[in-house]
């Protein structure tokens, strides 16, 4: 070692050197003038207290454990220690992400949160610092605003369009803050329009919210889809129907939107007007083989008319369900039918529709 350490982290296995090296072995005692060209005065100081004990053999020793072994549990207090420290500089409790963890949510949610808090997600201005690319605009809103979480989350048009129709009485209070952490932040205050400890709902919907905004993102960027805040709204809507979190939300367009799909899901058939025909259609969707589409024709009196069956490739469930709403109006066309109900339980195809 050419420098006295300056501390005990700088002391790596490649510096390692045998403690029987640092003792004058004949006299049982520390090189004293040797000690002092490897380390800091406070660190022979610290040395020289240690007994020595000639009859034990030398061991490299595990600092995070009482007995110098090394363990995996240790190993991940450690990491969790350091973790705690990063996050201090985020001004988040402990408490805050022990109570984050464990809320009942999918782990993909809580994950995206964490990664847009500690800028981990790819968006086009981290790319930017790191790759020899000039495109930092947000493809979502196309207002020449360089993509960085912040803006995506929370300043894009498209995104606040999203918060408007899916969490109408939080909306002014999301939009005042400048960053996302600000806003992350406020969810530790008692008095908070949302509070960790409480609205335990309002995260689930809300970090919900922000990762069907980023998947739908995605989409425009590796999918070519046109950015259509409908779509996540509807998507929004449907998830928080599924897993009743509608009590969250309040008597606006997403609760009745909400309330309409829950509705429309556990209602039985309805017959048609007299007249009227109507054609059921589903489809079921499996990578890895064809699709099987089906519809079936009733009256208003509940009688069977006539059904039709199709087997075509789709890319996904939606694509699927096109495809046999397609063959349901191709059947129509063929048999002269001017009344009818085409009903399906695709929300993103009726929604379009």
């Amino acid at each position: 070692m050419s420098s006295a350490l300056q501390h005990w982290d700088e002391l790596h296995l490649h510096d390692l050197q045998w403690v029987s090296e640092l003792i004058e072995l004949s006299a049982a005692q520390w090189n004293i003038n040797l000690l002092p060209q490897l380390f800091t005065s406070e660190q022979v100081n610290s040395i020289l207290t240690n007994l020595i004990q000639l009859d034990h053999p030398d061991t490299l020793i595990w600092h995070f454990t009482t007995a110098g072994i090394f363990t995996n549990s240790s190993t991940y207090k450690m990491l969790c220690a350091k973790d705690s420290l990063n996050d201090v500089s985020l001004n988040l409790s402990q408490s805050f992400w022990l109570k984050f963890w464990k809320l009942k949510m999918p782990y993909k949610f809580q994950i995206f949160l964490w990664k847009g808090l500690h800028n981990a997600l790819t968006v086009k201005a981290r790319l930017f610092r790191h790759m020899s690319t000039s495109d930092q605009q947000c493809v979502v809103c196309n207002t020449g605003t360089s993509e960085d979480v912040d803006h995506l989350l929370l300043h894009c048009p498209f995104a606040q369009a999203v918060w408007r129709k899916s969490l109408p009485q939080y909306f002014s209070s999301i939009v005042q803050h400048s960053t996302l952490l600000s806003w992350i932040q406020s969810w530790q205050i008692q008095d908070s329009p949302i509070n960790i400890y409480s609205n335990y709902n309002s995260i689930h919907i809300i970090v919900c919210i922000m990762h069907i905004i980023w998947k739908h993102r995605c989409k425009v960027i590796f999918s070519n889809l046109n950015p259509n805040p409908n779509t996540v709204i509807h998507q929004i809507s449907y998830y928080i129907s599924v897993h009743h979190l509608d009590t969250v939300v309040d008597n606006s367009h997403t609760l009745h939107h909400s309330l309409s799909v829950r509705n429309a899901l556990k209602n039985t058939w309805r017959p048609p007007p007299m007249d009227v025909l109507k054609v059921n259609i589903d489809a079921s969707f499996n990578p890895q083989s064809l699709i099987a589409g089906l519809s079936i024709t009733r009256n208003y009196a509940r009688q069977y008319v006539v059904g039709k069956g199709a087997i075509k490739r789709a890319i996904n469930v939606h694509q699927a369900e096109a495809w046999a709403l397609l063959e349901a109006m191709d059947m129509a066309s063929t048999h002269g039918w001017t009344q009818v109900i085409f009903e399906t339980d695709n929300l993103n195809i009726s929604s379009y529709l």
